[in-house]
């Protein structure tokens, strides 16, 4: 009896210490290769401002992450975002990566940060 009752003791403590569930990118990569002092280059399309080559996919989800980690998921909708949070968001894109500061390429990535938002909001 002592052994079932030390074994059932085991199994919850080997239970509690699992994970449960999915958590959001951490982008640690991404951050390693921050902390060199660089910025990190994306190529742009300039007439659609789709990013290309080997950074494409670091850079949308690094855009992602700015937009989940910047605005509460308390607000109603991207349009009642600050316009000032918003800023802020494209400034720490410019901050990380080599883009040209065009209203473009802003208004581009700034709606599609608000796109990934609302994908974690409806979620």
């Amino acid at each position: 009896m002592n052994n079932s009752s030390a074994h059932s003791q085991s199994v919850e403590g080997t239970q509690s210490t699992q994970r449960n569930g999915r958590r959001g990118t951490r982008m640690t990569k991404l951050k390693r290769k921050y902390m060199i002092g660089k910025k990190l280059s994306i190529d742009l399309y300039p007439l659609t401002g789709l990013p290309s080559g080997i950074n494409r996919k670091n850079f949308k989800g690094h855009v992602a992450s700015l937009a989940r980690s910047f605005v509460s998921i308390l607000v109603d909708n991207w349009d009642d975002v600050d316009s000032d949070l918003k800023n802020q968001i494209w400034e720490a894109i410019k901050v990380k990566w080599d883009v040209p500061d065009s209203d473009f390429l802003k208004k581009k990535w700034i709606s599609y940060a608000g796109e990934r938002w609302r994908s974690q909001v409806s979620s």
